[in-house]
């Protein structure tokens, strides 16, 4: 019975074993990093935190990865860290019960909160806490008491690297030297010095170029950005981390946006112009960032090269320009009437450089420049600017002088078709046409009748290739024929380009006496100016005007 009793206990004491042994540990695996430079992310530093702390739980029966928070780019000196921060709230929400990190450092450099979290918050909820290279597992029985000496050790260390990194930026900073991240557009390069050097990033620059030249069109901030995003190019953010996807993988959002394209526009470093200095920071004294004095700021003007001219810039900085341009044009209308709206807008067009050109004012007049121009600096087209008045004029008479011949161009054509000569022409287009048709059917019954010979015996497979060939290209000869003959009859049975509606829309403003909106828009294309200022007027009826005129010059030449 002894023997029988050993053995019951000795199977549930297995099974009891088993039980213990399915449970495991929600683990967090945390990790962070005060900053990434180009160096270290190369290296990726804060992954090799993760890869350590996953290969340890890896290898531990009672433990299963629950989720990995990482905070890149954030001082261990404040608790105040998006990832830590979702980490207690899961632990308080009974997650997670246990947090594993490469060392103490990682968790936080303040000694007081650091402690604090350690010694009474991490036991209140029964979590475990494992620090990896400090050989620290709070499930050990007693406690540690080199734990709050290497706190201590981390805060000094932090408050000493604080000071001495501050100490060598502010020198290098004195001297124009870029000790952080450069604007969106440029990039850092290490000179012959082996200083850092900010220089364009062509990639980005282009884009920063482009956003200037679309705003000064004319386009409003929502315009740039939609297409910006229609194309697919990358915000800011996402270009910066473009090798580094792990960044971006929960930011699927990221998108540029009106706000985005209003913060690039007002920024000076675009002009060449550096300025540091304007917000300061220091860690290890618990300083928060705050905005410094204008007069403690650091300027260097020329720094680097820029991406858009000054008087570009000073364009946006002084305000909404799409506020000013309606002001302004508002004062021109009560002063000089309604010729200062701009009516072509997104429409004149440098013969130069092909670029657009835009509304601007010069001597109290206004007037069309090149964009290309004014953003890339007066070397970049040569050409020159053209009073808006005399566009407007110009525009109107050639419209004008258009509309009328294309209802010339009508009138006439009407007039050739019911002629006798027309009549007459029309008859004979279609005699003619008569004729090769008879003349086709004729060819293809004796082409059929050569096979039947051929089957005969009547001819033999030479003679049947051959007068069949002939017959064919003879064929082929008069169906091209009757094509060209249709094509000229056509002229004389109706007006190839008058569906009715273009006819009805030129004669509805034909009386017209000023240009207006309605008016370009309804039949100008574009205004190109070249040399001199000489207008090159594209109309929107352009082509139906030119076929017009050739169905003209035909009909003349066949009843002349």
């Amino acid at each position: 019975m002894a023997r029988k009793s050993r053995s019951t206990l000795n199977k549930a004491g297995a099974e009891v074993k088993s039980i213990v042994q399915t449970i495991k540990y929600q683990t967090a695996v945390y990790a962070r990093l005060s900053r990434e430079n180009e160096e270290t992310q190369d290296r990726g530093t804060i992954n090799n935190q993760i890869n350590l702390v996953r290969n340890f739980i890896k290898e531990q029966d009672d433990m299963e990865i629950y989720r990995v928070y990482m905070d890149d780019d954030i001082t261990g000196t404040t608790f105040e860290r998006p990832a830590f921060n979702e980490m207690m709230e899961d632990m308080r929400k009974g997650r997670i019960n246990c947090i594993v990190v490469k060392d103490l450092s990682r968790l936080g450099r303040d000694y007081v909160e650091t402690g604090n979290l350690l010694e009474r918050v991490f036991p209140m909820f029964g979590l475990r806490f494992i620090s990896l290279l400090d050989h620290y597992d709070s499930s050990r029985d007693g406690f540690d008491i080199m734990i709050p000496v290497t706190n201590i050790a981390n805060a000094l260390y932090s408050q000493d690297i604080s000071k001495k990194i501050k100490t060598a930026k502010w020198n290098k900073i004195k001297q124009g030297i870029p000790v952080g991240n450069v604007a969106y557009g440029y990039k850092v390069v290490i000179d012959e010095n082996g200083n850092r050097k900010m220089v364009v990033d062509e990639e980005a620059g282009a884009i920063v170029r482009r956003i200037f030249r679309e705003a000064y069109e004319g386009k409003s901030n929502c315009e740039i950005a939609d297409g910006l995003n229609r194309e697919g190019i990358a915000t800011p953010y996402q270009y910066r981390f473009r090798k580094h996807p792990e960044k971006l993988e929960n930011r699927p959002y990221l998108r540029w946006t009106r706000q985005l394209i209003y913060t690039i526009l007002r920024k000076e470093v675009y002009t060449g112009k550096y300025v540091v200095g304007k917000d300061m920071v220091c860690l290890y004294r618990h300083e928060k960032r705050h905005h410094t004095q204008e007069t403690e700021w650091l300027v260097f003007e020329n720094h680097h090269d820029p991406l858009v001219t000054k008087e570009v810039f000073a364009y946006f900085s002084t305000g909404d320009k799409r506020n000013n341009d309606k002001k302004d044009e508002s004062e021109n209308t009560r002063e000089s009437g309604a010729q200062h709206e701009n009516l072509l807008r997104r429409k004149v067009v440098c013969g130069y450089c092909g670029s657009s050109m835009h509304m601007r004012s010069v001597n109290k007049s206004k007037v069309y420049e090149c964009t290309h121009k004014s953003v890339y600096g007066k070397q970049s087209c040569s050409s020159k600017w053209v009073k808006v008045g005399d566009v407007y004029e110009t525009v109107l008479s050639v419209l004008k002088e258009s509309m009328q011949l294309f209802m010339d161009h009508k009138e006439v054509i009407r007039q050739m078709n019911v002629s006798e000569k027309g009549r007459k022409r029309k008859r004979m287009l279609a005699e003619a046409i008569g004729k090769n048709q008879m003349e086709i059917k004729k060819c293809e019954n004796l082409k059929e009748g050569l096979y039947c010979d051929y089957l005969e015996q009547v001819l033999d497979e030479k003679d049947y290739l051959r007068f069949s060939k002939e017959y064919s290209v003879r064929i082929k000869k008069l169906t091209d024929e009757i094509q060209e003959l249709q094509k000229a009859a056509d002229l004389y049975e109706k007006n190839p380009t008058d569906a009715g509606n273009l006819t009805q829309m030129i004669l509805s403003y034909s009386s017209s006496k000023k240009l207006s909106k309605e008016l370009v828009d309804a039949f100008i294309d574009k205004v190109v100016v070249y040399e001199n200022r000489n207008l090159e007027i594209v109309l929107r009826f352009q082509s139906e005007l030119e076929e017009l005129e050739e169905i003209r010059k035909q009909m003349e030449a066949e009843l002349s």
